[in-house]
């Protein structure tokens, strides 16, 4: 099994503020999707006004967390730049005692989004390099399917939390 490359990334994320219809669109149409075909009958919670932000309640944690947590909710910080770039890193509630590999902080690195953290979260240190982030070409609704989508995003985010690395 190979996991994504934790180096940093070419181009700079700014995050907040109000994104493009399309790029709206985009993402609402990605959480419909990981929502309807990965978390089913459980709740999330999105900004429906700028789409700047997921958070998928009881999230599922892999069985290596045993003994620290079964779920948390997690949150996906998207770039403004989103889909050209990816999410760098992803919350979980500071309510969990630790990490099981020791990649949960109380700090926000790699030009992540720090406003997730004075909002009783951690941000948890696993990105795709921006090189390695290949996202289709959108022209309209769909397109994304074609390319590196929030399904990669969210594989790459189970590997991570269930990786010894």
């Amino acid at each position: 099994m190979s996991f994504p490359e934790r180096m940093k990334g070419a181009g700079e994320p700014t995050y907040g503020g109000t994104r493009s219809q399309l790029s709206k669109q985009v993402i609402f149409e990605q959480v419909q999707s990981v929502s309807q075909g990965f978390y089913k009958d459980k709740a999330i919670d999105i900004d429906s006004d700028n789409a700047n932000w997921v958070v998928f309640d009881e999230y599922l944690l892999p069985p290596r967390w045993k003994g620290i947590a079964r779920s948390s909710p997690l949150l996906i910080s998207f770039p403004m730049e989103y889909p050209s770039l990816p999410p760098v890193g992803f919350y979980l509630r500071a309510s969990l005692p630790k990490s099981a590999n020791g990649h949960m902080y109380q700090a926000a690195y790699h030009s992540a989004d720090k406003a997730p953290l004075s909002k009783n979260w951690f941000w948890y240190c696993v990105y795709i390099d921006a090189q390695n982030w290949k996202p289709a070409a959108i022209r309209r609704s769909g397109d994304w399917r074609n390319g590196d989508s929030l399904w990669e995003y969210i594989t790459m985010i189970n590997e991570a939390l269930q990786s010894d690395d």
